[in-house]
């Protein structure tokens, strides 16, 4: 979690979580979002959208 910390609020924040969840690039911003809900507690990690 220390990494989705450090790029709280970051374009590259959606690289991290694609990267440490595995998330094929073909999926859009709001599913890797529900599948990071499932790790973060909701509000937590801010995703800027694209």
């Amino acid at each position: 979690m220390e990494v989705l910390k450090r790029a709280a609020g970051k374009e590259e924040a959606i690289v991290e979580i694609r990267h440490s969840y595995v998330v094929p690039d073909n999926e859009s911003s709001d599913k890797v979002i529900t599948k990071l809900n499932k790790y973060v507690p909701f509000g937590v990690v801010p995703i800027v959208s694209m």
